[in-house]
């Protein structure tokens, strides 16, 4: 798996990034705040590969859009998903890797290797906020909880 789909120049962050981690930040906010915690201390994103986004750049808008929020110390993992895809004519179904498609911001549409049928993403192009993990102040310390969502962005 590639360390860093789809890069862009280093350094820079699109307005796309930005804004789908802006709705992601705005939603871990929520979660902090609906359960009462001091601090989100991580969150766990999955990005399909067929969403085109740059990790990078949804770190550089992660570290931008937190600061000076209960998020300005949060780790974010990002876990890119497989693009699955499924022709309509021929009813090819399979990886967009294990097909060879080559898929991202310069990449022509995504077209079936059997028959040339323009192909339909059944899975890779969501961002899906996972796993948000709280900091609770108890009793003088500091506890941990977890709190599974299901919040969907989707292109």
């Amino acid at each position: 798996m590639r360390s860093e789909p789809h890069s862009r120049m280093p350094g820079r962050f699109s307005m796309h990034e930005y804004s789908i981690m802006l709705a992601v930040v705005e939603r871990l906010l929520q979660e902090s705040e609906c359960h009462g915690a001091a601090a989100v201390t991580a969150a766990h994103l999955e990005v399909g590969l067929l969403a085109s986004l740059s990790h990078v750049a949804l770190r550089q808008a992660f570290e931008v859009l937190t600061r000076g929020t209960a998020l300005q110390d949060a780790q974010l993992e990002i876990t890119e998903v497989p693009g699955r895809v499924r022709c309509d004519k021929c009813g090819l179904l399979g990886d967009t890797q294990e097909l060879g498609l080559e898929v991202g911001h310069d990449a022509p549409l995504l077209l079936c290797p059997a028959c040339g049928y323009l192909l339909t993403a059944t899975q890779g192009r969501e961002v899906v906020l996972k796993e948000v993990v709280l900091s609770f102040p108890e009793a003088g310390r500091a506890s941990v909880g977890r709190v599974l969502s299901s919040a969907h962005g989707r292109r």
